[in-house]
């Protein structure tokens, strides 16, 4: 049997940005949501950002890039993008989501005009 570290961090937040966290969180009101309890929804969110910001890391580097794009590419032509969906978890998909409307909004950028 293999024994995890674990460790009992002490953070910081706005209260903004706990409300949209425990919006996730399922309650009388809300029970359909997809985390159990607020600890567990900002471990699963805080894994799905460290993923989403290793893609952007990997994805600054062109090679990388246009890898995945021709990837994504071939499996939108064969369709099997939907079948891949499939497999995904519901978490999973939130961070893909996340991950591609990060791209659509950094083509949006606002620039200054100086």
């Amino acid at each position: 049997m293999t024994v995890k570290r674990t460790s009992i961090v002490s953070t910081r937040w706005e209260n903004q940005d706990l409300d949209d966290i425990e919006n996730l969180v399922k309650s009388p009101l809300k029970p359909n949501a997809p985390f159990t309890n607020t600890s567990k929804a900002i471990r699963e969110l805080a894994k799905v950002g460290v993923k989403v910001h290793n893609y952007q890391e990997m994805m600054k580097d062109p090679e990388k890039a246009n890898e995945f794009r021709q990837k994504m590419q071939d499996f939108i032509k064969n369709e099997e993008v939907f079948e891949w969906v499939d497999t995904l978890s519901p978490d999973q998909i939130d961070g893909f989501l996340m991950a591609l409307q990060m791209k659509k909004d950094k083509r949006y950028e606002v620039q200054k005009l100086v």
